[in-house]
Parts: C-alpha cells; sequence; structure tokens
C-alpha cells in the first residue's frame, strides 16, 4: 500500500484562509500583508511531505490508514477534510502564525482520534503520534521560516 497523499483529497485554501482569517483578527495588518495564502499552503504540504517521508520507511500495515478506505462517506479523504478544518486544529495550526509557538500536539491528536471516532475511521494507533509529530514539526519550521522571510521582505521594501 503506496503512502496516502492527503494533500491529494484537501483542498488547501479551505484550511489556509480561515487560519490567515485569525491572524489578521490577532496579529495586525503587518503580518497579514506579508503572509501569502500560499506559504501557509506550503507550510501544511511540508507538513505533507514529512509524513510521507517517514511512511516510506514502514511496513504498509503499519501505516495510519491502513484499515481505511481512501474514498467515500467513511474515507480518509473524507475524514482529513473534516479534521483539517475544525475549529480546535486550525487554532493550533494559527500558533505559529501569530508568534505563540508550535501546535500543541496532544490537542492534535486528541481530536484526531475523536474525529475518526466520528467518521469510523480505524487507526492505526501506533502510527498516530509519529504521524502528527512529524506533521507539526515540518508545519511549524516552514510557518516561522515563511514568517520571517515575508517580514524581512517587507521590511527591505519599507527601507527603499
Amino acid at each position: 500500500m503506496e503512502p496516502f497523499s492527503f494533500l491529494a483529497s484537501l483542498e488547501l485554501s479551505k484550511i489556509a484562509s480561515p487560519l490567515l482569517g485569525t491572524v489578521a483578527g490577532e496579529a495586525g495588518k503587518r503580518i497579514v500583508k506579508a503572509l501569502t495564502k500560499s506559504d501557509v499552503e506550503k507550510a501544511i504540504k511540508a507538513g505533507e511531505d514529512a509524513v510521507k517521508e517517514w511512511e516510506k520507511q514502514l511496513e504498509p500495515s503499519q501505516l495510519l490508514f491502513f484499515h481505511a478506505p481512501p474514498d467515500g462517506l467513511h474515507g480518509v479523504k473524507s475524514f482529513l477534510q473534516g479534521y483539517f478544518t475544525n475549529s480546535a486544529v486550525l487554532e493550533q495550526l494559527h500558533k505559529p502564525l501569530i508568534n505563540q509557538g508550535k501546535p500543541d500536539r496532544d490537542i492534535l491528536i486528541r481530536v484526531f482520534q475523536q474525529q475518526a471516532e466520528t467518521h469510523n475511521i480505524k487507526l492505526n494507533q501506533d502510527s498516530l503520534k509519529p504521524w502528527i509529530e512529524r506533521f507539526v514539526n515540518a508545519y511549524f519550521q516552514h510557518t516561522v521560516t515563511y514568517l520571517k522571510f515575508q517580514v524581512a521582505k517587507q521590511d527591505y521594501c519599507e527601507q527603499l
């Protein structure tokens, strides 16, 4: 079984737009001007890439979604769309965007498990924590990098 590409099934704009909206309300115009929806989408993509790279090292039976169908009402696609648009998840994902540190893994894991139960998705529980950790670490690293770059670029433009 091939590692599941969750970005292929998600509409990133549905995740990135609410994240930027929250930042606009809390962090002020400067960061919002500097940060683009594309930057947030790239950070989410970096999280997916980190997960996929890790999954390549696993046996198929060790994959997080080994027992779940990719599509349908109780499929991974529907589950992940609901997970990444959940208000508690969005709240955690916006933390690095407003300089509040990394997303809380425990909250993300708890919501993941609750969503899986709601969608009748059977997860490989041994893979859940490492899956979330890899996603969060890459997402955090890239959001911080994009923010620093965009703010530096804006500072440079203002100095000109």
